[in-house]
Order: C-alpha cells, then structure tokens, then sequence
C-alpha cells in the first residue's frame, strides 16, 4: 500500500520486523530503499523501535557532513481505508550491504579492502558516537557498502542516544 507516486520494484531483503524494498518515484526516477512494516502500531516495543529509529535518522539526516548514515527522505503511513496500520520509512538507496558482500561467491576482496572497510566502519561510528548516538545492532547486514568500500550504517531501532538534549548540537550547522 506505498503512496502512488512510488512503484515498487523489488524486494532487498526482510528482518524480524519488516522488510526493505527498492522503490522508484514515479515523477523523479529517483529510485529509494523503502523499509516497510505492517501493522506496527498493533505491537508496542516495535512501535517505540520505530518512532527511536525515525527520530534518529531525521536528526542524522540533517547533519550536512553526514556521509555514514543513510538518510531518511519521506514517511509513509498506510494501509487499508486509511486505517494507518503499515509504515514505510523511505530513505537513501545503496548498492549492497557487507553480509551480501561477503556471500557472494568468488568475490576477489583482497586485504586492503577489508582494512578500507574497518576504518569507513570504525568511522562511522566515530561520527555516531560523537553524535552521542549508540547503534546497538552493528552487523554486517546493517553496514551498508558501495563498490568503492564507501560504508554508511542503517537500521536503528535499537539505537539510544545518551543525552536527548545535547544530541546532535555539536553537527546543528554542520
């Protein structure tokens, strides 16, 4: 039930809460990773997850400098006649994540690649870190990565941040 103006065009890949699909704007072109969860507000702890996870990244993704983190564009609310029940988050498309990446068979990735996506990885969560946000739930298939070992982390539902007041203060004209 996403919006008209996405189509959706595949599926990436599903956790234990929902799952994440590559959608096209239908104006734009631009295609975005949508992850989609169904009838969230029914269960509690997943409701709190995603409401941490939406404020987190609408905070990260203002931060300018922010080039470790996927991004957060639009919000969706659906579900049969409006009754609001799914959600999708809409956010920045990446080729791949390091679990796949690690699955693929004869993949040539070499030591120098590996030590590229350590330090991108340790990195981003410098910035994180900084940011006084702790992910929580690092794990290959939540480091995102392009073929250049650029890394950007994703999925914080389980994420805290360690001062509400302070966070992000630091990055506000970032």
């Amino acid at each position: 039930y996403v919006r008209k103006d996405y189509k959706i065009k595949e599926h990436l890949g599903s956790g234990t809460y929902g799952a994440v699909y590559k959608v096209k704007h239908r104006e734009t072109k631009v295609e975005y990773a949508a992850k989609y969860l169904k009838e969230f507000i029914h269960h509690e702890v997943v409701a709190r997850m995603m409401v941490r996870e939406i404020s987190i990244l609408r905070k990260l993704s203002k931060v300018k400098s922010n080039i470790f983190t996927t991004h957060l564009y639009d919000i969706i609310l659906a579900g049969p006649d409006d009754t609001f029940e799914s959600l999708f988050l809409i956010m920045e498309l990446q080729s791949g994540d390091l679990k796949a990446l690690m699955d693929t068979k004869n993949l040539v990735f070499e030591e120098e690649h590996a030590l590229i996506v350590l330090y991108n990885t340790l990195c981003a969560l410098n910035f994180l870190h900084s940011a006084k946000v702790m992910h929580r739930d690092i794990k290959p298939s939540n480091i995102l990565i392009n073929s250049s070992c650029q890394v950007k982390l994703c999925d914080f539902g389980m994420a805290r941040t360690l001062d509400e007041d302070l966070l992000l203060t630091k990055f506000a004209n970032g």
